[in-house]
């Protein structure tokens, strides 16, 4: 996926952004969470990101580490530099931004 696409995401997010804005004032209505949950995005997507690292990094650094859990620490900090480099990083949080 090319960085335009993640231009575009963004682009639109703002632009539903500033509508949403537009509109709630203009019929003097407040602006709510549509999903009803008392959580704030501002928190839950953080979490969101981290149990998605999770579960992309634990389960291959225990797969690497095979039955030692000693080496289990070095796998995972090595299977998270392999997965998780800048461009992935990226990717996931742009995609949380636009959401």
């Amino acid at each position: 996926m090319g960085r335009a696409n993640f231009k575009f995401a963004g682009l639109c997010a703002l632009a539903l952004a500033l509508a949403m804005v537009l509109v709630a004032s203009i019929e003097d209505l407040p602006i709510r969470d549509p999903d009803g949950v008392v959580v704030p995005t501002y928190v839950r997507l953080p979490i969101i990101l981290l149990i998605a690292w999770l579960l992309d990094v634990v389960p291959r650094a225990l797969v690497r580490s095979g039955s030692h859990l000693r080496t289990v620490s070095g796998h995972f900090r090595a299977v998270a530099r392999e997965r998780w480099t800048r461009s992935h990083v990226v990717f996931a949080v742009s995609g949380l931004a636009a959401w």
